[in-house]
């Protein structure tokens, strides 16, 4: 079967209808800057969702698959999950009521991510429950995806639909796009893509499937004859206007103070082109958090995709800064002021993982 004509699931992120153990507050319901701070834009799924849901595409919500997928098999179905085990049991039930093994599926997820992770229910909920069960962020972790290994050879094809999920940069993290996109190709035996822009409605095709506005998704593909999954790389660059950071007397992130002339301003030379709102990362989840101290007063700021935008919260607005030299591929060298506070910001993690 031709890989365009295959039924395609979206996976789309939602507030958990409960913390684990049962309890819910229930003003974390829509609110989703309640625990990921103002760095990132809580309208841009809703603009997603609409969009895949318009006359355009026609997606059709499918809460509970069942022989309603069996008898119409609509071609786009969008299903609300906070958690892997929601995406397990979907699925488990679309494929009951579709036995065949040779009828695979596309899936995409979609959600405020980072390199290497989409959040799913994450973002409505303290970051102490984001990593257990049952699994509020789509990543590479081991114990979450062996829930979703007996799908395996009947997935076609996968995509990541958060700004940068499948970017080979991350903030000083161990794991990245690479090493979930990767994982995911040699359990599934598929293709698996992610993106490596900002993304936008713009960047779905007429299908609600996920290509890329201007830099094409990167992933890896199951490669039969060598029974591994090979990469597939792209190569397009993009450009900014350029706009240089202004040098803080200081930065305060996580309890420690940097104020290191040199260090400051090799970050500020590396931040010396700014994102327009067409390229901004709407769909980014905020890596580390920093306070920029003027002279005149301090301001917030965010690193987002893997150090490659700084969201400076300005009294004029905010602000989201990059690198006018990086590609989609290729950055210059990071700042060593990011690797110390991805250091520090690590061993905070650390922390909530052991109180958790």
């Amino acid at each position: 079967m031709i890989r365009a004509n295959l039924p395609i699931v979206t996976f789309i992120a939602a507030a958990p209808s409960q913390l684990p153990g049962g309890s819910y507050d229930p003003e974390l319901a829509g609110n989703l800057e309640l625990h990921s701070g103002i760095a990132i834009d809580p309208q841009r799924l809703d603009e997603i969702s609409t969009h895949l849901l318009s006359e355009e595409v026609k997606a059709v919500i499918v809460p509970t698959p069942g022989e309603t997928t069996r008898k119409q098999r609509p071609r786009h179905m969008l299903a609300r999950v906070s958690n892997v085990i929601e995406m397990m049991r979907w699925l488990d039930l679309y494929f009951r009521a579709n036995p065949n093994p040779d009828k695979r599926i596309r899936i995409q997820v979609i959600g405020h991510a980072q390199s290497g992770s989409i959040s799913l229910g994450a973002n409505w909920l303290p970051r102490k429950y984001w990593y257990s069960y049952p699994y509020y962020v789509f990543d590479s972790n081991p114990r979450a995806l062996l829930f979703l290994g007996r799908f395996v050879n009947r997935v076609d094809e996968v995509v990541l639909a958060g700004c940068f999920a499948g970017s080979w940069h991350s903030n000083g993290f161990e794991v990245n796009g690479r090493t979930l996109m990767f994982t995911l190709a040699e359990m599934w035996k598929c293709k698996v893509r992610g993106a490596d822009e900002a993304v936008s409605v713009e960047g779905f095709d007429n299908q609600g499937w996920y290509v890329g506005k201007e830099v094409d998704p990167v992933g890896w593909v199951w490669n039969v004859q060598k029974g591994s999954a090979t990469h597939e790389p792209q190569k397009r660059e993009l450009q900014f206007v350029e706009k240089q950071l202004s040098k803080p007397k200081s930065i305060a992130a996580y309890g420690q103070t940097f104020n290191d002339a040199a260090t400051l301003d090799e970050l500020c030379d590396y931040f010396n082109a700014e994102a327009d709102e067409t390229h901004r990362p709407r769909l980014a989840l905020p890596e580390l958090e920093l306070e920029l101290n003027y002279q005149d007063g301090n301001v917030r700021a965010w690193l987002l995709c893997g150090g490659r935008f700084l969201l400076v919260d300005e009294p004029a607005g905010k602000i989201c800064y990059t690198n006018q030299a990086r590609s989609a591929r290729k950055l210059p060298p990071r700042p060593a002021l990011l690797d110390l506070v991805s250091q520090v910001a690590s061993l905070e993690e650390a922390q909530i993982h052991k109180a958790a």
